[in-house]
């Protein structure tokens, strides 16, 4: 009787659903049971505090404000004050209003102070709830000496800063002559405080842009990060606090309320815990589920892990099982035996890249002789021989025979830098000798880039190129520059080849940056770029990089080469 042959993602499904699912939908509904229920009670609790406060507060506003309004405008005792041709006068006046100031003060325990001014005798008349500080007490002074006119003063309530903390201040009046009052939020935050039934709480008044109005040592530093959002989580003092604030209708200032924050397991009732409980049982189960899983596909998996591991030591007549009771098991090892079959193809394969490898070098070595610069080379050598230059013959003749030495011998895949660097310095000197063009060869190389190995003629073909297209042939300059690039993915010699004749074209550019995608056309016209960008691929796998661009002075060409451990050696060239 067959086994029966089971789906691996059937198994890997029904144990997902079965045990994954339900813990995570019993997590979701804790958690949005518990932020939604609890957060938003509790929130709504402290604004209900808040909002019944804040009437008490604009009641306490209005009710001064009106005061003073109705002193200015009605009262006979203030306008007797007001035109008072005495100091004696002044003097009684100024007590007869202050009477029924002093009434709702004492009805009002947010009012700081009532005061009356007069420019007239310099007549001033305070009357404090609290005992205010000496220097407090004089700033008040000053400021409200120091009004000229009545009518420069902004209407309503304005901040006013003291020492410990900042108070609201209104100021009215008849021109010269001035009552005022100031309203301090701290004198009765105790007993706000207390009417809300949670522990280390904050309660103040700020500005909308964030400046408490508090005495509160707590609130030092008296700034910290204020949003427009009316609930916010804020850090005081190294603790969370979450943060409430109830703007007022027509003031520039609101009520804050600090609570320290909790976190979700801190609000947890009775049935959150249950149903955590209930999670945490599921979590329980696991062990169960990975015994499930074990049987069923661990065990097969470790079979074929075995044959694997002993067809990885040699023994290549080895093959997975293929009768086990999942089908993707089963699949894996017939696709496992089919790979060992493939094993001599991929061989044959890697010993045909390498063939490409020495087949594309060969031809590049090829392409480089070129039929038009030997017999130029000739015919120079023939001119001079005529003008009976024979320094100049030995000269050229040395660096004709370093060049095509250089040419002839590269049979071998890579040569080092400062062996390409030679043969680009024979080419220039040989360029110099016998043709019109006079190019000039600087170099920059640093000093422990001179024996890293790189492809044979990587520099040569970009500095021929630069002379055979030069559109600057009697100023031309082409530089080189080597350096070491350290990257994520490991070192890099960089190659800079560059020249000031003036650039590539959009078009040439276009195809130079991308050379598969133009091999065809590209391989027609120019060989040797087209055969390097080959070489550097068989060579270095994707690894290598060939990139062209523009510079203000001209066209340049970088390469990027990965440098094996070991290439490096902190030797010196001769750059000159």
């Amino acid at each position: 009787m067959n086994a029966k042959i089971f789906s691996m993602k059937k198994i890997l499904a029904i144990t997902f659903f079965t045990f994954s699912v339900p813990a995570l939908l019993l997590l979701f509904i804790l958690s949005f049971y518990t932020i939604q229920r609890q957060a938003d009670a509790d929130i709504e609790s402290y604004r209900s505090h808040l909002k019944l406060y804040k009437s008490t507060v604009e009641r306490t506003l209005d009710n001064t404000e009106n005061l003073l309004a109705n002193v200015a405008i009605n009262n006979t005792a203030f306008r007797a004050f007001y035109y008072a041709d005495s100091q004696l006068h002044k003097h009684m006046n100024a007590f007869e209003v202050m009477k029924s100031m002093k009434i709702l003060m004492t009805q009002e325990p947010l009012i700081g102070g009532f005061f009356l001014y007069s420019n007239n005798f310099s007549y001033y008349l305070p009357s404090y709830q609290m005992n205010y500080p000496l220097s407090d007490q004089k700033k008040i002074k000053d400021y409200l000496t120091g009004i000229e006119d009545i009518e420069w003063q902004p209407h309503g309530w304005i901040p006013f800063s003291l020492s410990d903390r900042i108070v609201l201040l209104q100021v009215t009046g008849i021109k010269n002559t001035l009552c005022a009052a100031i309203i301090d939020p701290s004198l009765d935050m105790d007993v706000a405080s207390a009417s809300i039934p949670e522990k280390d709480i904050l309660l103040f008044f700020s500005s909308l842009n964030g400046v408490p109005y508090t005495s509160q040592k707590e609130m030092e530093p008296r700034e910290f990060a204020w949003t427009a959002a009316s609930i916010q989580v804020v850090s005081l003092s190294q603790n969370k606090y979450q943060l409430i604030k109830e703007p007022f209708s027509q003031e520039n200032i609101q009520l804050c309320y600090m609570v320290p924050y909790k976190s979700i397991l801190e609000r947890l009732n009775t049935f959150q815990r249950v149903l955590l409980s209930a999670i945490a049982l599921l979590f329980l189960s696991v062990p169960f589920i990975w015994l499930f899983l074990y049987r069923r596909l661990l065990e097969p998996l470790n079979s074929l892990m075995k044959t694997m591991e002993k067809v990885g030591t040699g023994d290549l007549s080895l093959r997975a099982p293929d009768t086990l009771p999942i089908r993707e098991l089963r699949n894996f090892g017939q696709t496992f035996n089919q790979m060992l079959e493939n094993i001599k193809t991929l061989k044959v394969e890697t010993y045909e890249k390498k063939l490409d490898l020495q087949q594309a070098q060969l031809q590049y070595l090829q392409l480089q002789i070129r039929p038009h610069f030997y017999l130029n080379c000739l015919k120079g050598l023939y001119g001079m021989a005529e003008k009976k230059q024979y320094k100049e013959i030995q000269e050229m003749l040395l660096a004709l025979s370093d060049y095509f030495r250089y040419i002839f011998r590269n049979n071998k895949q890579l040569v080092s830098l400062s062996e390409e660097i030679h043969s680009v310095s024979s080419y220039i000197s040989l360029q110099q000798l016998n043709f019109s063009c006079n190019p000039e060869l600087t170099m920059d190389i640093a000093a422990d880039t001179a024996d890293i190995p790189i492809l044979p003629l990587s520099l040569l073909t970009f500095v021929e190129n630069s002379v055979k297209h030069s559109s600057n042939p009697a100023g031309l300059t082409i530089h080189l520059k080597s350096r070491l690039v350290t990257a994520e993915d490991g070192t890099f010699l960089n190659l800079i080849i560059s020249d000031n004749s003036g650039g590539f074209s959009p078009d040439a550019l276009q195809i130079l940056n991308h050379l598969p995608e133009y091999k065809s056309l590209y391989d027609d016209y120019h060989v040797g770029i087209s055969n390097i960008y080959y070489r550097m691929e068989l060579t270095y796998e994707h690894n290598g990089l060939l990139a062209f661009y523009n510079t203000e002075c001209g066209g340049c060409a970088e390469l990027f080469i990965p440098v094996k451990k070991g290439d490096v050696e902190n030797e010196c060239i001769d750059c000159r």
